[in-house]
């Protein structure tokens, strides 16, 4: 199983950097069915979020990620940056 991760993190990948950005969540969304904590597919999904203007969609993405694994630095500094675009860098 661990293969088969691999390969749809790839192809998430690759749809991610050709713009086919459905097809990236569509992967996105199968990885995190089966391994619902990859870090990976998570922040694909917020970035994609972000592209569509979903801003607070993504903030709770990283939030609970950062819940999840307080000591993630760059869980963190993706958070700190967002919240410092979206102008709430007070929220931290």
């Amino acid at each position: 199983m661990s293969d088969h991760k691999e390969a749809m993190t790839s192809l998430a990948k690759l749809y991610q950097n050709i713009g086919e950005n459905d097809q990236c969540s569509a992967y996105c969304s199968k990885l995190l069915k089966v391994d619902p904590a990859n870090e990976q597919a998570t922040f694909m999904q917020a970035n994609l979020m972000l592209m569509n203007n979903r801003t607070e969609e993504a903030i709770n993405i990283y939030k609970n990620q950062l819940n999840k694994a307080p000591n993630n630095f760059n869980t963190l500094s993706q958070l700190i940056e967002l919240l410092r675009r979206a102008g709430r860098i007070s929220d931290i």
